[in-house]
């Protein structure tokens, strides 16, 4: 991903921006690529359950240390394709690329239908790994790259909205049929975005890039509703091309360059630990377990509603608070919201944690299961509405256009291997400790991540330079 691709804020005009029904139309097409991760990242809970039954679709039950596999190959996989698909989207455009990282999911999805066997599903996961990490390099580009600067940050939130959507969309479905009918249902997906996504245009910036200006302005005019030869148009393509001209001629930046500079060292490293605490925050365990660890603890209160169906809480409110989020975090800021989130969590973990330990301890046979659905969904909550979504925000804010993609690119790619590490040994971690002081052992996670968060400065509002000179005169935080 190049600087400017990931610096320059797009279709920036002082002139009145025209309509933004195309932008909104491409950008919940492009967006929904998301509902394919979605699936695969919740499709493990009510697949878990199948997989270590008698009726395994595999023809055997699949042990913990199985399940664990399954659940993070996809992550594991995504990390290492994150730099292909950096490189792809700059030399081939965001169109395609993105059409053809949906092709894996399609092929993945195909696999588990007629070979379900434990290497073709391993093999079949990582496929969906593939596309996952294309996904998430490539949606969140040419979703700035189309939009006008007044509803960036409304189509920036569509991503999550639709992961969440997805995930919802397989609790749903995997509390009420089978395997094969699941898998037949999630097909759909994956076909209906490759025709889908061969309507939209490519975006202007990589057009200006590649020197096809009369398809830079055809494509400005179409999405903002304009004539392409409207003096805003015009304003726009010119305003791209001198970007692309700037930019072609600054120093390429190393991260050597980047750990010799004080300040750009000091504030890597306190978002290194943000994204350590985030990857291991233990949202991610809760979503793709879910089921299993309810089923866990199914006796209590709410014994009559089926594990499955008490899943579905989780996405809604994943849902809802996605959406909360857009307006939320303009009035708060990005550290204390993010500390906010952190100390909930912590606080919905340690009650899980004890209440389960109290009913190992004590063996109670009414145990509360509505205190650990809720508890689980304030954790989810959390992490939709917070703790997912600002590490990122916090960067673009953070770091210079010299500097942002590297460190993003670096950051995204150990992201998704730190949480490939929390999924596959979770089982594993579960085995030896117990599950209450897995709980435990994250909610400590999560109190790591709210003390790091105030140790940063906040980043609303103010440019890089205005963040560098707080480090640089090492200010409060607060400041």
């Amino acid at each position: 991903m190049t600087p400017e691709t990931a610096a320059a804020p797009q279709l920036l005009s002082n002139l009145p921006p025209g309509t933004s029904h195309w932008q909104w139309i491409f950008g919940i097409i492009v967006s929904s690529s998301f509902i394919l991760y979605g699936l695969e990242a919740g499709w493990m809970s009510p697949m878990s359950i199948i997989f270590t039954s008698e009726n395994s679709p595999v023809g055997y039950p699949l042990s913990n240390s199985a399940i664990s596999w399954l659940a993070s190959i996809v992550a594991f996989v995504a990390a290492f394709s994150v730099p292909i698909f950096a490189h792809l989207t700059d030399d081939y455009g965001r169109k395609w690329v993105l059409l053809f990282a949906t092709l894996p999911q399609m092929a993945s999805v195909l696999l588990r239908i007629f070979f379900p066997n434990i290497i073709i599903l391993s093999i079949a996961r990582a496929l969906s790994g593939i596309s996952a990490s294309g996904v998430f390099v490539i949606v969140t580009v040419y979703l700035r790259e189309i939009s006008q600067h007044d509803i960036i940050a409304a189509l920036g939130s569509l991503p999550v909205l639709m992961q969440n959507t997805g995930v919802f969309l397989i609790y749903l479905i995997g509390a009420y049929l089978d395997y094969f009918t699941v898998l037949w249902i999630m097909l759909v997906f994956p076909v209906s975005m490759i025709i889908l996504l061969w309507q939209i245009p490519e975006s202007p910036e990589f057009l200006v890039k590649e020197g096809l200006m009369d398809k830079a302005h055809d494509t400005v005019a179409f999405l903002r509703g304009l004539k392409p030869n409207d003096e805003r148009v015009k304003a726009d393509v010119e305003f791209l091309k001198r970007l692309e001209d700037q930019f072609a001629h600054l120093p390429k930046t190393n991260f050597y360059l980047i750990f010799k500079d004080k300040v750009w060292r000091r504030a890597f490293v306190l978002i290194f630990v943000l994204f350590t605490c985030h990857a291991w925050n233990g949202s991610m365990v809760i979503v793709a377990y879910a089921s299993t660890i309810l089923r866990s603890a199914e006796h209590g209160h709410l014994s009559f509603i089926r594990p499955e169906l008490q899943c579905l809480c989780f996405p809604v409110v994943m849902i809802t608070a996605s959406l909360c989020f857009v307006f939320i975090a303009e009035k708060m800021g990005r550290r204390h919201l993010q500390a906010v989130a952190y100390i909930v969590t912590v606080i919905a973990f340690t009650v899980l944690g004890i209440s389960l330990l109290l009913e190992d301890i004590y063996q109670s046979i009414d145990s509360p299961q509505w205190l650990h659905v809720l508890c689980m969904t304030a954790t989810v909550a959390m992490y939709s509405g917070g703790i997912r979504p600002l590490p990122s925000i916090i960067i673009t804010e953070m770091f210079s256009f010299k500097v942002r993609a590297k460190v993003m690119g670096v950051l995204t790619t150990y992201g998704w291997l730190v949480v490939s590490t929390q999924l596959f040994s979770y089982g594993f971690i579960v085995d030896v400790i117990g599950l209450p002081l897995t709980f435990l052992l994250y909610a400590v996670v999560n109190l790591i991540g709210m003390i790091f968060s105030l140790l940063l400065p906040e980043t609303k509002g103010r440019t890089p330079e205005d963040i560098r000179n707080i480090f640089m005169h090492h200010n409060s935080p607060k400041n």
